[in-house]
Order: C-alpha cells, then sequence, then structure tokens
C-alpha cells in the first residue's frame, strides 16, 4: 500500500508544472556588467523613521526606589530625502524632530533604615528640533545588489528647549548644537525599491552652546567643544526608505 501510495504522489510531482517550485527573488533591473553598482546615478531615496514609547508606574518599586508614581513617553520622527549625483554616492537632506515628558508626581529613595528621600511634583519636558547635510557612499556586500555597507559623512545644526519644574522652583533651558558627524549603517533591500536601513553614530565633533534660566531671577551659560570616536548607542537609527530609479 505504501508503495503504491508513493508512486502516485511521484506522479502529481511529475505533473505539476516547473514554475510551481520557483524560489522568488528579488530582481532590482541593475546591469550585471557593474558588478559595484548599488544605488544608480539619478535614483532618489525617500525614506524615514517614527518612534513612540511611553512608560508609567503606580507604588512600583525598584531597588534603592519606592513607591514610584510617574508617567514619561518619547516621540522623534526624522524623514530625509537624497539624491544620486553618481553611482552609489548621494547627497541629501534629513530633519529631525524629538519630545520628551518625565512627570513624576511622588517617589522615594531608601538608602538604609535612617537614609529615606521623598520627593514629589518633579516635571521635565524636552524637544529638539535639527537638520542635517548629509554625503552618503554606498559599499555592497560582496558584490550583492541586496545588502550595502555604507557611510553617511552629515553637517548637523540642532536646536532644543528644556523646562524642569520640581514644586515651586523651574529652570528653562536653550541649546545650540553643532556638528560634524560620521556614522556608519547597513542597507537592506526588501523588495525591488524598499529597503531598510540601519546606522550608528560613531565618530564627531560638536561644539554647543546652552543658556539657562532659573526661577525667572538667576542666568547663565555654558559652551563646549568636543569630539568622540566611540559607538554613540543614543544615535542608533532605523528607517524604511523608498528608492525611485532613474528614469534614464
Amino acid at each position: 500500500m505504501k508503495k503504491i501510495l508513493f508512486v502516485l504522489f511521484a506522479a502529481v510531482l511529475s505533473l505539476a508544472p516547473a514554475n510551481l517550485y520557483a524560489v522568488t527573488t528579488i530582481d532590482r533591473g541593475l546591469s550585471t556588467k557593474d558588478q559595484s553598482l548599488f544605488i544608480p546615478k539619478g535614483s532618489t531615496i525617500i525614506g524615514g523613521m517614527v518612534s513612540y514609547r511611553n512608560l508609567g508606574s503606580k507604588d512600583f518599586e525598584l531597588a534603592a526606589f519606592k513607591d514610584l508614581n510617574f508617567d514619561a513617553y518619547t516621540f522623534s520622527a526624522s524623514p530625509y530625502l537624497f539624491f544620486a549625483v553618481s553611482n552609489n554616492n548621494l547627497i541629501g537632506i534629513r530633519g529631525s524632530y524629538k519630545r520628551n515628558l518625565i512627570d513624576l508626581g511622588k517617589g522615594q529613595i531608601s538608602l538604609g533604615d535612617d537614609m529615606n528621600f521623598d520627593f514629589s511634583d518633579m516635571n521635565y519636558l524636552g524637544h529638539s528640533f535639527s537638520g542635517e547635510l548629509v554625503y552618503r557612499s554606498y559599499i555592497p556586500f560582496l558584490k550583492s545588489k541586496i545588502f550595502a555597507l555604507f557611510s553617511d559623512v552629515s553637517l548637523l545644526v540642532e536646536y532644543s528647549q528644556q523646562r524642569s519644574l520640581s514644586g515651586e522652583n523651574g529652570s528653562y533651558t536653550t541649546m545650540m548644537n553643532y556638528g560634524l558627524v560620521f556614522a556608519p549603517g547597513l542597507c537592506i533591500f526588501m523588495t525591488n525599491c524598499v529597503a531598510v536601513e540601519v546606522s550608528c553614530g560613531l565618530l564627531g565633533v560638536n561644539y554647543k552652546t546652552r543658556t539657562q534660566e532659573r526661577n525667572r531671577t538667576d542666568y547663565g551659560s555654558t559652551n563646549a567643544l568636543g569630539a568622540h570616536f566611540s559607538v554613540d548607542y543614543l544615535s542608533a537609527k532605523v528607517g524604511l526608505s523608498f528608492v525611485l530609479p532613474s528614469n534614464k
């Protein structure tokens, strides 16, 4: 009986069309003569990223913190536009908006039987706007048309505002940030024209100016110039890109 079923199954498979077993692949229509080609000259890339996180607690305990009551959220959006001036080399612009809110109703820090610190009615609100002029270069991974490494070199200008309140006391801070940033990344095409991109800041030079007003009576300012060469996890970005090919 088993032999009969096996023969019938083999006969059905032999009668099935050949394209039934074909594996769907991504064919971006690029010339195979230039094995280093990934983004053709004249292409346009439009994309961005949006994220939102919300966190809250009521009478929560964590390590030395007790009776924590707070609400917090973060929101960020970053659209970008690139144009390929030559094969694999693009120039573009990127904008960004970020907003953070922490509303701490009450809580306690316990460092021992006789060392307890209570706090309440604390609020923090911050938001920032930034713009970047970016040069990007792609390097296909093992001559692939789907995977590629890229590097972004960008000129950054950022303006931010922060407000902190604690009871009847408060401060208002404004900051300007000017920077030159290098960020490597990875690009993966999911379809012929849709790609996912991941990048993270690695090298940068920044100049920051900060002014602060406290209780509308005291004023202060600082400025700082610095450079870093390390993985900046806070600058990690994951974006969805749409690649519009050249009409040529």
